[in-house]
């Protein structure tokens, strides 16, 4: 029986209302290590130690001074080993304003946490699903960076939802897979905020294109969905307290 891991990543910042995604991808453990492999090869003869999409865009830290073919060369080769190599990408948005809109309303951060919980969950919900759908029944290591936040509410939501086999792990986000995640996260964000209309479209397009004809799962959590999520769940309103 084939086994697969699954590694994810965060992109935004729900304290200053932005909507965060948790994006990441599925492959076998033979494709991860093929991937690692030639990840890691490709970032060696650009003069990388890694790939951290903050960094790509801001053209700080390694990436400063890049000239835009630089760039876009090396994104092309990072996109297209991606493409390659993962078999899905699972991914949620949580818009933040909507979510402590409605957790005005609903006992909604008490039962199922802060925005990342919220969104790692769903992810890991994809993955169950996608294993029975194929009939795989071997555990899946599903894997997060270790520097999220509010992690400790994803680990009680995990062991209460989420079968063992499945429940994450935590890692350096030095992991190539991992790196990927990022992209991922970043790029699944960017279809709700168009974060990329900053950037050099020239740079994205193609790459663009690449990562959508992965095979997906996304979900979006606005206030509908997340007043539907209440309903589903049968998570209580709020006590209205008048004076």
């Amino acid at each position: 029986m084939m086994m697969f891991s699954a590694f994810f990543d965060a992109s935004g910042n729900e304290g200053r209302q932005e909507p965060l995604a948790v994006a990441g991808y599925l492959a076998s453990r033979e494709q991860w290590l093929l991937f690692e492999r030639d990840w890691n090869e490709t970032l060696k003869q650009a003069g990388l130690r890694y790939f951290r999409m903050s960094e790509f865009i801001n053209r700080s830290g390694q990436f400063k001074g890049w000239n835009r073919a630089k760039r876009s060369r090396v994104f092309d080769s990072l996109t297209t080993l991606i493409r390659v190599r993962v078999r899905k990408a699972f991914g949620c948005v949580v818009l933040c304003d909507a979510f402590d809109l409605v957790n005005r309303q609903y006992l909604l951060s008490e039962n199922l946490g802060h925005a990342f919980p919220m969104a790692a969950m769903t992810v890991l919900g994809g993955v169950f699903t996608w294993a029975a759908q194929v009939g795989h029944a071997q555990p899946i290591l599903s894997v997060f960076e270790e520097g999220d936040n509010h992690k400790g509410e994803l680990q009680k939501l995990a062991k209460k939802y989420i079968p063992a086999e499945l429940r994450p792990h935590f890692q350096p986000k030095g992991l190539a897979p991992l790196q990927a995640a990022d992209i991922a996260a970043w790029d699944l964000r960017n279809v709700v905020t168009k974060v990329q209309k900053i950037a050099e479209v020239d740079i994205w397009e193609k790459s663009d294109q690449r990562l959508h004809r992965i095979p997906n799962d996304y979900k979006l959590r606005g206030e509908n969905e997340l007043i539907g999520l209440c309903h589903d769940l049968k998570i209580p309103r709020r006590r209205i307290i008048t004076v």
